[in-house]
């Protein structure tokens, strides 16, 4: 393997409480402070895909945007689980397990050393056609990009909803269940970033 090996990262994190849920969201909006961001690079974040109530949020000081959030102006993760639950359990006819995943957060960057080889542009938009594809698109419902920490990255957040046997219901298993499982979407992500000269 050569020394200046460039990598591509995949990283995954099961969801299921509103305590997870509000903190990845407050995070991912940057609603707080992060250690390791700049809040000079604030405005260089992006929302890549979400509802519209956030859309102008990283265009916002973070007391605005805090502000927002407390007057819930803002369409949360909270909301997406509680939307979704409700239609499974519609469909169903069936409560959602308590222990449900109700969603999984994906992270997704790349070796520091290609920061200036790589368009931005051009990365963000595979990223996003990759978790559209692998995870259903309907399931997609936060990617945020973030550049005001060392390395951009994405977060991600999907709801695992399976609708393969015609009623939806959650079911992480489909594509965290198990190290094959798992390996198979670290193969399947990299053969996605090879066009950066990435590699898994």
């Amino acid at each position: 393997m050569p020394i200046d090996a460039a990598y591509c990262v995949c990283t995954t994190e099961k969801t299921k409480t509103r305590v997870q849920m509000s903190g990845k969201f407050k995070h991912n909006l940057r609603l707080h402070d992060v250690k390791n961001a700049d809040p000079s690079k604030r405005h260089l974040n992006e929302i890549l895909i979400g509802d519209d109530s956030i859309r102008d949020v990283f265009n916002l000081s973070m007391e605005e945007a805090r502000q927002n959030d407390r007057e819930n102006k803002y369409k949360n993760y909270i909301d997406y689980a509680e939307e979704t639950k409700w239609m499974v359990e519609n469909a169903t006819g069936r409560k959602v397990r308590k222990d449900a995943v109700l969603e999984i957060e994906v992270v997704l960057t790349y070796s520091h050393t290609k920061e200036d080889a790589i368009s931005i542009d051009d990365w963000k938009k595979a990223n996003v056609e990759w978790v559209k594809r692998y995870f259903g698109e309907e399931n997609v419902i936060s990617a945020v990009l973030h550049q005001d920490e060392a390395t951009p990255h994405i977060h991600v957040m999907v709801t695992p909803i399976d609708r393969e046997s015609g009623q939806p219901k959650f079911n992480a298993k489909k594509w965290l269940g198990g190290r094959a499982l798992m390996a198979q979407m670290q193969t399947d992500y990299a053969k996605a970033m090879e066009q950066f000269g990435l590699r898994r």
